[in-house]
């Protein structure tokens, strides 16, 4: 683990314009309706968001192209021209990543792909004609040398990653709850910043208390959103291990320690996990964003 020098939390930078970022199932829901991304674009231009692309949302998509064997290729295909959209591809980086260098302005010790790699998956995934030529080994930029192939197995390893490092969390901080107040009944609580040294420690850096305080202040949207995963834990019938979706909504919410950065998503659920947050003005429901 690498200890974070003592100094402040990296203050938001003045940017030109907002941000947005889609979800998983709003690509796959706009591909399949070019009236409702056509008055998406005119909202996000008036809006004056810039079109941010999720990495996680890629991998969902490529998933399930490698789950169906290549069946509904073309149906991915366009989901992914929704994500990326037109013109330049800017991908965000990876959650953890993000969080590091945006709070912190440190590399993540913990990532394992990288945007680059992300962004030429999306641009084979939009050029290739079928599956079977997206899998294809083809030459890749000005080296001869340099060749290019999708490992599904990439895909899936990072799934299962992501995944395990939910539930292992749930489940770690179901024992960490601090007793609140005395007494049998008393609440037990995890506090905002055992709860963000610990992600940080997950993503290998160890973070002070000063850092942990003020970096908590900038991710309570995915700390309640994991708070109120842990609360399910405790109803019988949620299993988290079976929610796996869960997973991604969360790591998506990390992005939001940007303040000038939006979500769009299809899941009422996952705004409403996280309410008590002023993040979560940021987080938009597509069908309210486009009244039909």
């Amino acid at each position: 683990m690498l200890s974070v020098p003592e100094r402040s939390v990296r203050q938001p930078s003045h940017k030109p314009s907002h941000s947005v970022f889609l979800d998983t199932d709003v690509c796959i829901h706009l591909a399949n309706s070019e009236a409702r991304l056509r008055e998406l674009e005119k909202l996000r231009k008036r809006q004056g968001w810039k079109l941010l692309s999720s990495p996680l949302a890629l991998i969902e998509l490529l998933n399930g192209i490698h789950t169906d064997r290549g069946r509904h290729f073309q149906e991915s295909q366009r989901a992914i021209r929704v994500l990326v959209g037109r013109g330049r591809i800017n991908f965000l980086r990876f959650p953890g990543e993000f969080v590091c260098k945006t709070l912190l302005d440190r590399a993540c010790p913990a990532t394992r792909l990288f945007s680059r790699q992300i962004e030429n998956w999306a641009k084979f995934a939009i050029q290739s004609r079928d599956w079977k030529h997206f899998c294809s080994e083809r030459k890749f930029g000005s080296s001869v040398r340099k060749m290019f192939s999708f490992k599904p197995e990439i895909v899936a390893e990072q799934l299962a990653e992501e995944r395990s490092w939910y539930v292992e969390t749930l489940s770690e901080f179901q024992v960490a709850r601090q007793p609140l107040g005395k007494g049998p009944k008393s609440e037990r609580v995890v506090s905002p910043e055992y709860w963000t040294k610990r992600m940080f420690l997950r993503l290998g850096l160890v973070i002070t208390e000063d850092q942990a305080q003020e970096c908590s202040k900038r991710l309570t949207a995915a700390r309640l959103f994991d708070l109120a995963g842990l609360d399910l834990t405790r109803v019988q019938s949620y299993k988290a291990e079976t929610r796996s979706h869960d997973s991604t909504d969360w790591q998506h919410l990390l992005y939001l320690c940007d303040p000038l950065i939006n979500f769009v998503t299809d899941d009422t659920k996952i705004r409403t996990r996280c309410i008590g947050s002023p993040d979560a003005s940021r987080i938009h429901i597509l069908r309210e964003l486009i009244k039909e």
